[in-house]
Order: C-alpha cells, then sequence, then structure tokens
C-alpha cells in the first residue's frame, strides 16, 4: 500500500513538473468541458447558416478537386503498365496533355473554394464580434465592476479571430481530407483489398493517438488564451497609468511586471509548442511504420505477380492520400482545440444575462411617448451592497417633489454615488423600491428611462474625437446652435471659439488636451443637451474655480427649476445657496434632511461638516 501511494506521489510530482499545476488543474475539467465541445460548435456554426449559399459552392469546390486528384495515380499505373512497355507515344502526348489540364482545373476550383471560404469565414467573424460588442453594451455595470478591459479587448479581438481560423484554416481542410480520405479508401480497396487491409491497421493507433493528444494540446490553448488576456490586461492598464509610474519613479518596477507576465505565456508556449512535437513524432512514427508494412506486403505481392508495378506506384500514392489526411486532420485537431479554448472563453461573456426589463415580473411595462415625467422620485426602505453582507445603503426614505433641487452631502462612503447610481437602474435595490411619479422605475421601458435622466459623474467620460461629437453625444442630429446653446449654459463656449477650429477640435483620447475644469463643464453641456427631466450632478463643478462655478450656477439654475435634480458635492459652500434642501448620509443612512439653515442650527452631524470644511479653507488660504 505505501509503495503504492509513493509511486502515486511520485507520478504526481513528475506530471507538474511537465505540466505545471494550472495545467493539471484544467486536465481535471476537461473531460467535463469535451461535453461542451459540440453545444459550442453547434451554437456558433449557426452563423454559417444564413451563408449556406457559400457553404454549398464551397463544398462542391471542394468535391470536385477532390475528384480532380485522383486520376494522378491512374494515370501513373497506366502509364507503367501500359503506355511505356507498348512505346505508345500518342497516348504518352495525351497522359501529359491530361496532366497539364487537371492541373489547370484544379487551381481554378481551389481559388473558387479559397475565395468562398474567405468571404464566408470574414463575414461569420463580423457577425460574431457584432453579437459580442452588442452584447457588452446590454451587460449590467456589475459585470464591469469585475472585468478588466484589457481582458474583454482580448476576447473580442484575438479570441473571436480564432474562429475565422476555425472555418477558414480548420473546417476547410478538414472537410476536404475527409473527403480525400473517403475516395482514396475506395481506390486502394478497388485497387487490391488484400494489402488494403493490412493498411487499416494502423487506424486504432492513430485514433489512440489522436484521443490522448488533443485533451491536453486543448488545455495548453485555453491556458495560453488566459495569460494573453492577462498580459493584455496589465499593458492596458500600466498603459492608462504611465503618470502614476513615472510620478512614484517606478519604471523598473512595472518592467519586471512585464517581464513575469511575458515568461509566463513563453513558457506555456514552449510546452505546448514541445508536447505538439512529441504528439507529431508518434503519429508520423506510426505512419511510416504502416507504410513500411505496406510496401513489404505490396512488394511480396508483386514479387508472386498478383499485383503490377503500376499498381503498387497508384496504390502507394493513393495510402498516401490516406495518411496525409489522417496526419493532417490530427494537426487541425490541434487549430480546432486552441479555437474551441477562444470559443469558449467568447461564449462564457455571451452567457453572462443581459441588462434587462424585469419581464418576470408580467407587468406592461411603460414608454410614455407624448407624456413627460414631472420628476417626482421617492425611496422607500431601499438597501443596496455590492458584496453580500455588508450593506452600502441600509433602509433609505427620501422623497423629492418635482423641480426641486436637493443635495446630498455626507463623507467619502457615506452612499451618495451608490444611492444616484440606482436611479437610473445601473444597479436595483436589494430591498425596498424606487418609484418616479408614483410609479416604480422597473415598469419603466429601461432605455426609455435613462433617456430621461441626464448624469455629470465624478469621472466624467470624454471620447476620443470633435468637441461637437462629444457634446452632442446623445443628440446626434443635434444642431450647431443648439450645440452652442447647451455650451453657453455650461460656460464653456468662449473658451471653445479661443480654439483654431472651435467646435471640430480634435480632444484626444479621454479628452487628454483638456483640463479638469474644462472636461467637466463639456460633461455638463452634454448633459444639457440631452434634456433629461432629472438631473444628477456629482461632484461637477469641483474642478472649477469660484468666479467660473458661480457663473456656471447663475446659468443653469432657470434650467434646472424646470427639472428634478440632485446634487452631491463635498465643496458645502458651493450648494448651500443653489439647492432647495439638503439629505445628509452617513453610513449608508440619511441621518438629516433639511434647508442649509436648519440644519446648521440644528449643530449636528451637517454642521460638524461645515465647521471641518471651513477650517480646512481657512487653514489652506493661509498657506497660500
Amino acid at each position: 500500500m505505501k509503495i503504492h501511494e509513493t509511486t502515486c506521489r511520485e507520478s504526481l510530482n513528475l506530471k507538474r513538473k511537465i505540466y505545471g499545476d494550472e495545467v493539471l488543474a484544467l486536465l481535471k475539467e476537461e473531460k467535463t468541458r469535451q461535453k461542451k465541445s459540440l453545444k459550442l460548435l453547434k451554437r456558433f456554426l449557426r452563423y454559417i447558416a444564413p451563408y449556406w449559399r457559400r457553404v454549398a459552392g464551397a463544398f462542391i469546390c471542394m468535391t470536385l478537386s477532390t475528384l480532380l486528384s485522383l486520376p494522378g495515380p491512374l494515370i501513373t499505373k497506366y502509364l507503367i503498365d501500359e503506355v511505356l512497355p507498348k512505346k505508345d507515344v500518342s497516348m504518352l502526348i495525351l497522359l501529359c496533355l491530361l496532366t497539364v489540364l487537371i492541373f489547370l482545373l484544379n487551381q481554378i476550383i481551389g481559388f473558387a473554394r479559397k475565395y468562398l471560404f474567405l468571404i464566408l469565414s470574414e463575414r461569420v467573424v463580423l457577425d460574431i464580434r457584432l453579437d459580442f460588442y452588442q452584447h457588452l453594451q446590454r451587460l449590467p455595470m456589475s459585470f464591469y465592476a469585475e472585468m478588466r478591459t484589457g481582458e474583454l479587448m482580448s476576447r473580442l479581438m484575438n479570441d473571436i479571430s480564432a474562429v475565422r481560423g476555425l472555418l477558414a484554416d480548420t473546417f476547410l481542410p478538414l472537410i476536404q481530407d475527409i473527403i480525400v480520405l473517403i475516395a482514396s479508401i475506395a481506390v486502394i480497396f478497388y485497387l487490391h483489398w488484400k494489402l488494403s487491409l493490412l493498411s487499416m491497421i494502423i487506424l486504432p493507433f492513430f485514433i489512440l493517438s489522436f484521443s490522448y493528444f488533443s485533451r491536453r494540446l486543448r488545455v495548453f490553448s485555453r491556458l495560453g488564451r488566459e495569460k494573453r488576456a492577462e498580459l493584455y490586461s496589465y499593458l492596458q492598464e500600466r498603459i492608462a497609468g504611465i503618470s502614476l509610474t513615472k510620478s512614484f519613479a517606478q519604471e523598473k518596477r512595472e518592467a519586471m511586471g512585464f517581464l513575469k507576465h511575458t515568461r509566463k505565456l513563453i513558457n506555456l508556449k514552449i510546452k505546448r509548442t514541445v508536447f505538439g512535437s512529441i504528439s507529431g513524432f508518434v503519429m508520423g512514427f506510426v505512419s511510416t511504420a504502416g507504410s513500411a508494412l505496406v510496401m513489404w506486403y505490396g512488394g511480396m505481392e508483386v514479387i508472386r505477380g498478383n499485383l503490377t508495378i503500376g499498381g503498387l506506384v497508384a496504390f502507394t500514392a493513393f495510402l498516401g492520400r490516406v495518411h496525409g489526411p489522417l496526419k493532417r486532420v490530427f494537426q487541425v485537431n490541434l487549430g480546432i482545440q486552441a479555437s474551441l479554448a477562444a470559443v469558449e472563453r467568447v461564449a462564457e461573456i455571451l452567457d453572462i444575462p443581459e441588462e434587462s426589463d424585469d419581464k418576470r415580473r408580467k407587468v406592461k411595462l411603460i414608454k410614455p411617448v407624448r407624456v413627460e415625467l414631472a420628476g417626482a422620485l421617492k425611496f422607500e426602505g431601499v438597501s443596496f451592497s455590492y458584496v453580500p453582507g455588508r450593506e452600502v445603503l441600509r433602509g433609505i426614505d427620501l422623497e423629492i417633489p418635482p423641480g426641486a433641487i436637493i443635495g446630498l452631502v455626507g463623507p467619502s462612503g457615506a452612499g451618495k454615488t451608490t444611492l444616484i447610481r440606482l436611479i437610473p437602474r445601473f444597479y436595483d435595490p436589494a430591498k425596498g423600491r424606487i418609484l418616479i411619479d408614483g410609479i416604480e422605475i422597473r415598469n419603466f421601458d429601461l432605455k426609455w428611462l435613462r433617456k430621461q435622466i441626464g448624469i455629470v459623474a465624478q469621472n466624467n467620460i470624454l471620447f476620443s474625437g470633435t468637441l461637437r461629437e462629444n457634446i452632442a453625444y446623445a443628440q446626434r442630429k443635434a444642431s450647431i446652435d443648439e450645440i452652442e446653446n447647451a455650451a453657453k449654459m455650461a460656460q464653456i463656449h468662449d473658451f471653445i471659439e479661443t480654439l483654431p477650429k472651435g467646435y471640430d477640435t480634435q480632444i484626444g483620447e479621454r479628452g487628454v488636451k483638456l483640463s479638469g475644469g474644462q472636461r467637466r463643464r463639456i460633461a455638463i453641456a452634454r448633459m444639457i443637451l440631452a434634456n433629461p427631466r432629472i438631473v444628477i450632478l456629482d461632484e461637477a463643478t469641483s474642478f472649477l474655480d469660484s468666479e467660473t462655478e458661480v457663473a456656471l450656477w447663475t446659468a443653469l439654475s432657470p434650467w434646472l427649476w424646470e427639472r428634478t435634480t440632485l446634487v452631491i458635492a463635498h465643496r458645502l459652500s458651493t450648494i448651500k445657496n443653489v439647492v432647495d434642501y439638503i439629505f445628509v448620509l452617513n453610513n449608508g443612512r440619511i441621518v438629516e434632511k433639511g434647508s442649509h439653515e436648519e440644519l446648521y442650527k440644528a449643530a449636528g452631524f451637517y454642521r460638524r461638516l461645515c465647521d471641518h470644511q471651513s477650517k480646512r479653507e481657512s487653514l489652506a488660504r493661509s498657506r497660500d
């Protein structure tokens, strides 16, 4: 018993050295994964259905190409056994011309086949990539909180590209080799059935080798794609944060981090290449041994007079067309395993439930067309947590009448930003409900609801492109007058007019050519142009100087009076003269509410916030 346990441990240690722990772990899961392979293939092959005419055309071309390849060895047999012994010159010339004609026809048909499959594969990849991207647009915010950008980019571009290889470089050769295999087997049985049966001895060894190596190669392929995605994620994060790296002089550390990720990928590639070479050697040895056996028995049959020399030459040529496709089927299997690993990673994302209207509640969704929202907003016992068991909001009750401007204040981490994220349903409450005009928000059509809400977030996003395109992001058909009016209200028009190209100025990736305050005002102009009924301003003026901030609020106030507005601001002096009343949050609860004067006189939590902030501002001014 002890000897057996020792042997098992030694065997496991050896496998760990050869494969690594990650590969071994995936090998244990691979049996389950193999059952999913056919489902995955069926799922992605449905993208081919709309292009069935091209598939049929390519299949016809492959069949014709296979049929045109059959006469070659038979012509050689006839040449050796009939034409040369009889010295028939005219037939010799005819066979030469026939060989050239077959070659030309084969090339034309081959070109047509490759062209059809190229168009097919590119369109299928485009369809999958479009579905994947559209699916990403419909996934909930909780998904993006967990998934890294580089990982998604890797799956969208690299993994989906592998589907192209699955179609053009894998299925095409596989189907063609199967046709060649069937036709060649039929011919060799016609030429000499005993010799054919002998040549079939190698088939079980091919199948066993195929089964053994394919599972391991698929694991290597999957793990390789995961490591590549990790490397892309690392690069995306580090390149985006290059200023942080430089500010702390961590260039060497980041270079070592890149080296570490790259080494993991290289080591895995080396293992996969070595393993693939071993498998290729095994398959080649099986094929060579089988050919040697056929050569011996076929030679004996020629000596006995049961087979002509031309017949043996033709048989050997056709046998090569049996062994060749069998080898390529194995090589194609490498591509299939690599592509299936990629397909599986794509399917993992596509299987994530989309953010959608809650149809399970069987409530008719409300999508008003002519009637505008008044904007009355109400929270009833709302609780929420990002991580189960750790509530960020606890029993929130608040009511905001239409047209009111309210302030949300509190220390960092109090739950202010989380609260406003629930209104457009970026997240849904764990408990309680949110109503607009007396209707629970889950009863509204989701897209329509979000069009009624305008948000200027703490980390507002600008896309590379022009100022005009960014301001008109939600209103693509807006006129230049409408864009300029929104910019004027956001106090950014005068700055834009100083630029050589004005509203057609390129702002760079994420608006890198603009200052923080300019980016905020562009985001405010974008929100104004969208003309929402509910406005959410999350630290919208934090980057502005006092003079610009006052001008901005002066311009915005008449516009905001017609809308329900929620303002989050750490700088309390900013909002006390703007908002109608204030809700104070602390530890996920509303602890106070009222006007600035009422709350300050109450000498509670809000007053402590104001006094603390006044001290900090006074200290900052004294230092200046």
